[in-house]
């Protein structure tokens, strides 16, 4: 698996109230984020898996056995890996095909997988799993409409999932995007990328967009280092600054409100990269950030948190790595709580039933960016409105489809960001 599903927030430590006076975090500015080594996977998983993360736990899963012999050979292994106690525990085996080079996405408490091949045996697919992390079970869903496929791009938006491009089994590169309804358990075709098909690309969301670029169309000599911006609400591509190289096989994750773009194959030398990338949806800018150090090739990246999951793949010399690298981005690695009160933050009721207001108090008027967050940080409502002291409080109504539990309430103005816990409870 080149390409993995990513979560969208980090879940900032926050204060919960029941009525007026609200705590803030304001995140403390830090030139470049930090790499932190943690547990290795255990046995022999290494190669092209798929993965997502759901709360504080990362899964792993399918990709190449090295204990298969070949490269191509899928297998059904899957592992948990938990944060907070940097352990790995091995799950029951993946229930679908052993594959290699599948899409993967989480929404809620939910994983899931699809897509891929298994090369020595003839197969590809097009089916779709879904994982109940807390039932730990599996079930197979409605396939994706079309030829089967591999080497495409998995990530989520709110409640809905999204695989697109790929190489069908026609070794034709695709450019298409599908969305995936949970609910109805169906599949809707979106506006195709605005570009050539591509299989071995990047996919990642932040916030309430997609994001995909980068891979190649071997048939068609098509190394392409654009990046295009998909917006579910208008159905429709925007292109966006290209990243610095043409690559492939390289890893992609959203964390917060920027997006992170490294490793791979470096075309058109073939070189190995260990560098990392930050990419700033607002401004349309890419970063050079703190590199890995590490080359690697068809590694895998998830979202935990305010925190992003790198490792495994291999070195393009037919060295395998086990590893596990934790980055946390600058902003985040020194999070200082500040309290403000005042009443500058008014959030009521909370707990609230899915309806409630915002009153944010300034003395200069300012625009921002209201979104509620779930506990994978993914944005489930976003709006954007006006702060100071002029201004009416906003009333704030949540899709009745949300579960129960605490979800975040994230305001972005300018350089500042402010995240408080709400919690849903509908009686």
């Amino acid at each position: 698996m080149r390409i993995f599903r990513i979560s969208l927030h980090p879940m900032k430590k926050s204060f919960l109230t029941s009525c007026a006076v609200i705590l803030f975090c304001i995140s403390s500015v830090f030139s470049q984020g930090t790499w932190v080594r943690k547990a290795d996977l255990p046995g022999s998983l290494a190669l092209y898996t798929s993965c997502f993360g759901i709360g504080t736990k990362g899964y792993v899963l399918t990709g190449r056995d090295e204990t298969s012999g070949s490269s191509s050979l899928g297998c059904k292994v899957f592992w948990s890996y938990d944060s907070g106690s940097n352990a790995w525990t091995q799950m029951a085996d993946f229930a679908g095909p052993a594959r290699t080079d599948a899409a993967s996405f989480s929404i809620g408490n939910k994983g899931y997988i699809g897509t891929g091949w298994n090369l020595p045996v003839n197969a590809y697919f097009n089916d779709l799993w879904e994982y109940d992390a807390g039932a730990n079970s599996w079930v197979q869903k409605a396939d994706l409409p079309g030829l089967e496929r591999h080497d495409a791009v998995g990530f989520s938006i709110g409640n809905k999932g999204y695989i697109g491009t790929g190489i069908d089994s026609n070794f034709i590169s695709k450019n298409d995007l599908w969305e995936y309804d949970p609910v109805a358990d169906h599949w809707t075709q979106k506006a195709n990328l605005g570009s050539a098909g591509r299989n071995m690309a990047v996919g990642f969301s932040v916030g309430n967009k997609g994001y995909i670029g980068l891979g190649f169309d071997l048939y068609q000599n098509f190394y392409p280092k654009d990046f295009w911006e998909f917006d579910p609400a208008l159905n429709s591509w925007t292109q966006k600054a290209d990243f610095d190289t043409c690559r492939t096989e390289a890893i992609g994750l959203g964390i917060g409100n920027k997006g992170y773009i490294g490793t791979g194959r470096i075309f058109p030398f073939s070189t190995q990269s260990d560098d990392f990338r930050e990419f700033d949806p607002v401004q349309n800018t890419w970063t050079t950030v703190n590199d890995l150090n590490l080359p690697r090739i068809g590694g895998i990246a998830f979202t935990l948190g305010n925190k992003g999951y790198i490792g495994l793949g291999w070195d393009g010399n037919f060295a395998l790595y086990h590893d596990l690298w934790e980055y946390t981005p600058a902003g985040t690695s020194g999070i200082q709580s500040t309290t403000l009160s005042k009443n500058l933050f008014q959030v009521y009721p909370n707990p609230t039933n899915g309806t409630f207001t915002v009153k944010l108090n300034s003395p200069v008027n300012a625009s921002a960016t209201l979104r509620v967050l779930d506990v994978q940080g993914k944005c489930v409502y976003e709006k954007s409105l006006t702060i100071g002291n002029s201004q009416q409080p906003e009333s704030i109504q949540l899709d009745n489809r949300l579960g129960d539990g605490n979800y975040f309430l994230q305001i972005n103005s300018g350089d500042k960001q402010f995240t408080q816990t709400i919690t849903l409870k509908r009686d």
